[in-house]
């Protein structure tokens, strides 16, 4: 994430008003030196940061047989006489943290941008059927419109009509606020993080020190390294923008580095991809190269250390995203509340009222009227986060992307 200090603020105290309700979907995010757009409550770094661990988890062999296939027994042994437990570890606990990743991925990661659909769809029809029964209230309110006359029923009775819609449609979308919930509450990282420290702390034990400095591929993994670190912030503050402005994000998996998150309109890296790639075609030659060395071993160890590095702070990254979608729910809860308490204030209406009763005994118009302005925002932003929330394979993308990332990529001027 960028270094600027960012904070994030959403409703907190006691929500009671319509438009207030709404504006719990909004996150307005303000940094030190300026005010950023407002985005979708799930369209966070969080977000990122929770894709960018999957993205590592998922390079890693996905079953016992491949890991044997990459990773030879035979040609560890020289290294592991000391600790011949540890390849044992590696063959379960990385195929294992792939398949959690993999499973993470189809089961929560997607299913929470489908959950940002459901709600912009809600948003767009809360919109439109505030702004309807704004139009029924007002009119039971005006002086032409007398109790018992069939232009009185009809708008009572449409009123009462959106009511039902809109707590139906609340009912339906905290159903699948609980779905999410219940899928993020079975994402347990920390026997994964205790595995990972245990098996880099044990990588490192075997591998002898005197050839990890001289190991061509040890030259090859620190100098990528440091091209990445170079331009971390920079990259970071861009997939930041990104994020903020709803633009489409594109990874690029670099075995030697990880998962590089790009913004394809940006040229002026295209030398550093072209760099990496060239650096990455060399690792991976050393990799073969020395496949009974302790090349391998090192490369392994890398790998191992960058999901390390990626599931470090992930608990509480899930635990944010927790804390977002059980806010969503509890709003959605209180929606359906509200809406209740409107269609029996309604109901209970036994005389002529002019807007001002309305206001009294019913609900706030003001309070409506705004709500409808907020709807169409939380359509706006989770439509967006629906569209642009998950950060794609740049492999599966479009070939104008393929040729930005894949293709010859010529050094900028």
């Amino acid at each position: 994430m960028a270094t600027q200090t960012t904070t994030t603020t959403t409703t907190t105290v006691a929500v009671t008003g319509t438009n207030e309700k709404a504006n719990v979907f909004i996150l307005q995010e303000t940094q030190v030196t300026v005010q950023t757009p407002p985005v979708f409550i799930l369209n966070s770094d969080d977000f990122i940061n929770l894709q960018k661990y999957v993205f590592a988890g998922m390079a890693l062999p996905s079953t016992a047989t491949l890991f044997e296939s990459e990773f030879p027994e035979k040609n560890m042994e020289t290294f592991m006489k000391s600790d011949m437990d540890l390849y044992k570890k590696m063959r379960e606990v990385l195929p294992r943290i792939n398949n959690r990743c993999t499973t993470f991925q189809i089961e929560t990661l997607e299913p929470m941008i489908t959950l940002g659909g459901r709600i912009a769809n809600f948003a767009k029809d809360a919109g439109k059927l505030t702004d309807k029964l704004l139009g029924y209230l007002q009119a039971l309110g005006s002086e032409e419109v007398k109790m018992g006359t069939p232009k009185y029923k009809s708008n009572h009775t449409l009123a009462q009509r959106a009511l039902d819609k809109l707590i139906t449609h609340a009912v339906e979308v905290d159903g699948k606020c609980q779905e999410t919930l219940n899928q993020l509450d079975k994402v347990d990282t920390k026997n994964d993080k205790k595995d990972l420290d245990d098996i880099a702390k044990r990588l490192k034990a075997v591998i002898p020190s005197k050839e990890h400095r001289k190991s061509k591929i040890g030259e090859l993994i620190q100098e990528a390294r440091n091209l990445v670190n170079a331009a971390k912030k920079t990259l970071d503050e861009e997939t930041e923008k990104a994020r903020q402005k709803g633009k489409l994000k594109w990874y690029h998996f670099i075995p030697v580095v990880g998962a590089i998150i790009l913004i394809v309109d940006t040229i002026k890296h295209q030398g550093l991809l072209k760099t990496l790639r060239q650096l990455n075609d060399n690792y991976e030659a050393e990799k073969k190269k020395g496949a009974a060395t302790e090349a391998m071993l090192l490369a392994t160890s890398s790998q191992v250390d960058h999901l390390a590095d990626e599931l470090e702070g992930v608990e509480s990254t899930i635990q944010n995203a927790m804390t977002a979608v059980e806010k969503m729910q509890k709003t959605f809860s209180n929606l359906k509340t509200s809406f209740e308490e409107i269609k029996r204030n309604l109901n209970a209406v036994n005389t002529d009222m002019n807007s001002e009763e309305i206001e009294q005994r019913i609900c706030a118009q003001e309070d409506l009227a705004d709500a409808i302005q907020t709807w169409n925002e939380v359509y706006t932003l989770a439509k967006v986060f629906q569209q642009t929330g998950l950060v794609l394979d740049a492999k599966t993308a479009p070939k104008e992307i393929t040729d930005a990332f894949l293709g010859e990529l010529v050094d900028p001027a």
